[in-house]
């Protein structure tokens, strides 16, 4: 059977281990680069899995978001835009045979992209 096979796999690579001991690394550079960054509302996660509820634009509530999913791809990291009733987030995760180093150099690319919007938006407030 697949699944079972699957699961003997993450047995084997103590994938769940690993998720399970580098969880708390991953909330808390999480936390410490866009929590507070302008434009974020809200930062959630669980295990490896993130939501970044972004502050909607008036008018066109999921153009920042889709500026942020479009240079996020661009950087090699993937993330999907999600509205639900003007509510704007950003939904990612990282593979669950992630290493540290492989977290923290996706967590500074995000933040390099949403610290390049302060530029954007301090140097032209006509952005959008």
């Amino acid at each position: 059977m697949p699944g079972l096979a699957a699961l003997e796999v993450y047995e084997e690579q103590k994938v769940f281990e690993n998720v399970k001991t580098l969880s708390p690394f991953f909330e808390e550079l999480l936390h410490s680069k866009i929590v507070g960054l302008p434009f974020v509302v809200d930062v959630r996660n669980c295990g490896f899995m993130a939501a970044v509820e972004l502050e909607p634009i008036e008018g066109w509530p999921t153009k920042r978001s889709l500026d942020v999913f479009d240079r996020c791809f661009q950087k090699g990291v993937m993330v999907c835009h999600l509205s639900i009733i003007f509510r704007i987030f950003l939904i990612f995760h990282i593979a669950l045979s992630q290493n540290s180093s492989m977290i923290q150099t996706i967590i500074i690319r995000i933040y390099i992209i949403a610290r390049s919007f302060l530029l954007i938006f301090s140097s032209n407030l006509n952005y959008y």
